[in-house]
C-alpha cells in the first residue's frame, strides 16, 4: 500500500504529533508499505538521525510570530506534482491548518481516500490568538465539523477528543491511539548510573515535553514548590524546550526553587529514556491533552503519573490505579498526591507496573494494524465525493 502523510509539525519539532507519525510511518514501511509525508521544511532540527528523510517532501512556510511551532505552509503546485508522482492509495492528515487543507485539495483533485486524525480541536488554540470568545468557539466547532465532513474516515487516539467531534451522520470516528515505541521506553534495571550523572539525591520529579503556554508547565513548578515548603525536598527535571524556558525559569526563581528544579532542554535517544528512569514520579498539568505520548512513555519506563482532568488524561491516568488526578489550577492537591508517593515506594512500584501494562497497549504493531484497517476499509468505498457533507450539528 501507498500512503501519504500530511502533518502541521515537522517530523524534526518537539511534538507528540511528530513522534507519533513517525512512529507510524517506520513501522509502515518496516511492514513493507510506501509511505511519503508531506510537512513543514524546519531549520530548527532535532538532534536525531533523520532517517525518513527520503520520503519526506517539505513544504516551504513561516512560523507564527508568537507561536514559531506553529507554521503556515505554502507550495500547493510542487506538492500536488510530487503526490502524483507517488500516486498515494490513501491520504492521511495528521493536521487541520494548512497543510490539512492541502490535503483535501490533494484528495479532490486525485480522487483518493482522505483520512484524517484529530490530535486537537481548532477552539483549543483560540487563547493564542486572542479570540477565547463563545462567538469564536462557535465558528472554530464549525471548520472543525467542515474539515473532518472532507474525510472518507475520522480518527482519534482518545474517546474524550472523538466524543467532541461533530461530524455527518454515518462518519462514526475510530479510536486508535498514538504509536509508543514501548521497545525504546522501558525501566532501566539499575537507576543509580543515570542518577549520579545527574548528580541527583533524594526524590524526584519529572515534566517532560514542550514548553509551551498550553502545558501550563508553571503549575508543576508550583506544586513542586508546595511539596519542599510542606517538608519533602525534592528536585523536579525539566525535559524539553520552547519559548515559555525562560519565562517558567524566572518563575522558579521568584518561588525561591531554581536551585531546585533542573532545566535540560529536549532530550532524544537513550539519554532521553535514561533521564525518564532517573525519576520517580511524572507530573503533567497541560491544557490540551488528546492523549500525552509523554505521558505514556513515563508510563513505559514504570513512573506513575500526577496529572489533571483535561482532555484525554483520566483516560490514560487512571485515578488510584496508574496515578492521580487533580483538577486543573489546584496546585495543593497535586502536591498532596505527589507527597503520597514520594513517601511509598510500595505505592510507586505498584501504580508504575499498572502503568507499564497500559503502555503496552498502545504499541506500535497493534497501532499500525488498526490504521491499516481503516485505510483497506475506505479503499474498498471508493469513488470518494470531492465535496463535504453538510455540517453535523
Amino acid at each position: 500500500m501507498r500512503i501519504a502523510f500530511f502533518s502541521d509539525f515537522s517530523l524534526r519539532q518537539l511534538s507528540g504529533v511528530s513522534d507519533a507519525v513517525r512512529m507510524l510511518m517506520e513501522t509502515l514501511e518496516e511492514q513493507g508499505h510506501a509511505v511519503r509525508l508531506y510537512a513543514p521544511r524546519y531549520a530548527a532540527a532535532r538532534d536525531f538521525d533523520d532517517t525518513l528523510r527520503e520520503v519526506t517532501f517539505p513544504l516551504p512556510n513561516i512560523g507564527i510570530p508568537w507561536m514559531p511551532d506553529y507554521r503556515i505552509c505554502w507550495g500547493k503546485h510542487a506538492m500536488l506534482e510530487n503526490l502524483r508522482a507517488f500516486q498515494p492509495d490513501v491520504i492521511h492528515t495528521h493536521g487541520f491548518a494548512t497543510t490539512g487543507v492541502m490535503a483535501i485539495r490533494a484528495m479532490q483533485i486525485l480522487n483518493v481516500p482522505l483520512i484524517g486524525t484529530s490530535h486537537g480541536s481548532p477552539s483549543d488554540y483560540l487563547n493564542f490568538f486572542w479570540l477565547d470568545y463563545r462567538w469564536a468557539r462557535f465558528f472554530a466547532r464549525r471548520y472543525e465539523s467542515w474539515f473532518y465532513n472532507h474525510c472518507a474516515a475520522v480518527t482519534s487516539p482518545s474517546q474524550s477528543m472523538a466524543s467532541t467531534l461533530r461530524l455527518r451522520p454515518g462518519l462514526v470516528p475510530h479510536v486508535i491511539s498514538n504509536p509508543l515505541n514501548t521497545g525504546a521506553f522501558r525501566p532501566l534495571p539499575d537507576k543509580s548510573p543515570v542518577r549520579k550523572a545527574l548528580d541527583l539525591e533524594g526524590p524526584t520529579l519529572l515534566s517532560f515535553g514542550r514548553l509551551s503556554r498550553e502545558k501550563r508547565v508553571e503549575e508543576t513548578i508550583e506544586a513542586t514548590a508546595k511539596v519542599i515548603a510542606r517538608g519533602t525536598p525534592c528536585t523536579l527535571l525539566v525535559v524539553g524546550d520552547g519559548l515559555e524556558r525562560a519565562s517558567l525559569e524566572s518563575h522558579a526563581a521568584h518561588l525561591g526553587i531554581l536551585d531546585r528544579v533542573r532545566f535540560l532542554g529536549a532530550l532524544h535517544g537513550e539519554r532521553l529514556v535514561e533521564t525518564v528512569n532517573a525519576a520517580d514520579v511524572m507530573v503533567i498539568t497541560s491544557r490540551v491533552e488528546t492523549q500525552s505520548l509523554t505521558t505514556l512513555q513515563s508510563m513505559a519506563c514504570g513512573l506513575p503519573v500526577v496529572g489533571v482532568r483535561i482532555g484525554a488524561l483520566p483516560e490514560v491516568i487512571r485515578d488510584g490505579e496508574t496515578g492521580f488526578i487533580a483538577e486543573p489550577g489546584d496546585t495543593d492537591t497535586l502536591a498532596s498526591h505527589i507527597i503520597r508517593l514520594l513517601k511509598d515506594p510500595a505505592l510507586r512500584k505498584t501504580m508504575g507496573e499498572h502503568g507499564r501494562t497500559e503502555a503496552h497497549s498502545h504499541a506500535p504493531q497493534s497501532v499500525t494494524a488498526a490504521f491499516l484497517s481503516v485505510y483497506e476499509e475506505v479503499m474498498a468505498d471508493k469513488p470518494v465525493s470531492s465535496h463535504p457533507h453538510p455540517y453535523a450539528v
